[in-house]
């Protein structure tokens, strides 16, 4: 009897875990995201963020279900890393890798060092500046 009230507890706990993976999670813009998850900011646009072997897999769809930004780093999962959506920017920033800033140019988003992003680093999230500090 013992074992089966482990199991059902077992099985319990898988259904909750489970019931929780589809969850969308809202968040406003230019809240940090440190997490594996769907993130829903007010303008419609998601943030998708999943474990892909161990590397940082994240994705920006927009509001009709396009990918408007893939992630090409190979960041670690295993490492310090935070994602900012401030609204026009996104911002990557891993303790193995380093930092990137996702900008438009040209109606598309590109991936650029932020230490090569000349005044737009006055825009920096200052979540983004603290996580670099540490």
């Amino acid at each position: 009897m013992l074992c089966i009230k482990k199991l059902a507890r077992v099985v319990c706990g898988l259904f909750v875990i489970l019931s929780m993976s589809g969850c969308v999670e809202r968040l406003q813009t230019g809240q940090p995201v440190t997490s594996l998850g769907e993130f829903e900011f007010e303008s419609g646009l998601t943030l998708s963020v999943v474990d892909n072997e161990g590397i940082i897999d994240y994705s920006l769809i927009d509001e009709s279900g396009n990918r408007v930004i893939k992630s090409n780093q190979r960041a670690s999962i295993f490492q310090r890393w935070m994602i900012v959506w401030d609204g026009d920017i996104l911002w990557f920033s891993s303790g193995d890798i380093g930092s990137v800033a996702w900008v438009k140019v040209d109606g598309s988003f590109t991936s650029k060092d932020i230490n090569k992003i000349g005044d737009l680093k006055g825009n920096m999230p200052r979540e983004i500046m603290e996580f670099i500090k540490r």
